[in-house]
């Protein structure tokens, strides 16, 4: 187990680069953030580079809390490093189907606590782990299943942003708040889309209270 207070995340299918760690602390003691994360090298498993689309991911473009929250993709979670801290102010992920990466980096905008560096500290192999893909094609009920697994995913990723705004202390009246707020009051405010939360990732009885008078939620 881990007992520092800052933990930098180290994938085995990638390749890091001798000065990562160090790079990393030395933003630590600097800049103070809650999370750094950087750039990739990005190959395939041969070594033959591949396309670093992770460069779309919302914190390469904004660090906006806003834009966080309505966010799928962050940052590359392989490049990341974490404070402590992100749990001792907001408790352990509730979720076992919310990526960590995802929620890390809310916390993190939310505070107004991240780092970038913008450099490659590491190789990103493609086509390892969890960025491994089929090579068949996939069935109607295969794809389907899968669909339903990835839908599963970021009801149970905004679920735990809900609570975590609720923990950061977000005024109701903020915008942020109105993402996780019941269809009447959405729709009052403009809101267009709504998609059901799952019945299949309740909300914790932990949560606070706030969360639970709204356990039939909606996000956009």
């Amino acid at each position: 187990m881990c007992s520092g207070d800052v933990i930098i995340a180290a994938a085995g299918d990638d390749i890091y680069y001798p000065d990562r760690a160090r790079r990393i602390m030395e933003a630590f003691e600097e800049a103070d953030p809650l999370l750094v994360y950087s750039h990739a090298d990005v190959t395939k498993l041969d070594r033959s580079p591949a396309e670093a689309t992770y460069r779309k991911a919302t914190f390469y473009t904004t660090t906006d809390p806003l834009a966080a929250a309505k966010s799928r993709a962050l940052y590359l979670g392989a490049t990341c490093a974490w404070h402590r801290d992100l749990y001792r102010k907001y408790g352990l992920i509730q979720f076992a189907n919310a990526h960590e990466d995802l929620i890390h980096g809310f916390r993190a905008a939310l505070e107004g606590r991240l780092h970038f560096i913008d450099a490659p500290l590491l190789t990103y192999r493609m086509g390892a782990g969890l960025t491994n893909t089929p090579t068949e094609a996939l069935t109607k009920e295969a794809f389907r299943k899968k669909r339903l697994r990835e839908v599963d995913h970021d009801i149970c990723v905004f679920k735990q942003r809900l609570i975590d705004i609720q923990t950061f202390g977000m005024s109701p009246d903020h915008e942020i708040s109105f993402l996780g707020a019941p269809r009447k009051r959405r729709r009052d405010k403009g809101g267009v889309h709504h998609a059901r939360f799952s019945r299949d990732c309740p909300i914790p009885e932990s949560a606070p209270a706030a969360c639970h008078r709204h356990r039939d939620l909606r996000v956009a």
